[in-house]
């Protein structure tokens, strides 16, 4: 097993590795330990995220109803990333994952209620803003805690229960 590297990728290792995909693509498939054999610089995963992060583009720019609709789709599917993937076309699982725990963690998630087009994305999920606050709370419960975090961890929770209460009073529901 290679030890992962984690500097950044050079304009040459991105040619090297489109040029090396071309070769040993047969029938749709590309043989990923080929690849990474031929490179031996960093794992076969780390290939494969920089050639889908390279096909769908290197950054995405998501919008308020893509934040709802990813929060939506967690609060049916907790961690179940490919599931969930499924409903965005362009973005990989890591840029989910990412955005998902921006989201959780700068709790911004919270703060669009005046937002149309958040509001009508909830309607048509048959859900509410309040259902949404509460399922912030509990997702960070369903975390698998660590001894050394779950101090932090309670914190947290009452602050999101202070926030989904504050919401649901603003929201009059």
């Amino acid at each position: 097993m290679r030890t992962r590297i984690y500097d950044k990728w050079t304009q040459s290792d991105r040619d090297l590795l489109l040029q090396l995909v071309q070769q040993h693509c047969k029938k749709g498939k590309i043989d990923w330990k080929a690849i990474s054999d031929t490179m031996q610089t960093r794992t076969t995963r780390q290939y494969i995220q920089l050639f889908k992060q390279d096909e769908s583009g290197q950054r995405h720019q998501w919008t308020s109803a893509e934040e709802l609709l990813l929060m939506q789709s967690f609060q049916q599917n907790p961690f179940d990333w490919k599931n969930i993937q499924q409903h965005f076309q362009q973005v990989t699982i890591k840029q989910l994952k990412n955005k998902y725990n921006q989201l959780t963690r700068n709790q911004k998630y919270l703060l669009f209620p005046n937002d149309s087009e958040s509001e009508q994305i909830l309607k048509q999920n048959g859900s509410t803003f309040k259902n949404s606050a509460e399922m912030l709370s509990q997702n960070d419960q369903t975390k698998k805690n660590k001894p050394e975090k779950r101090e932090k961890e309670t914190q947290k929770n009452e602050k999101l229960g202070e926030l989904a209460q504050l919401l649901s009073q603003h929201l009059d529901l």
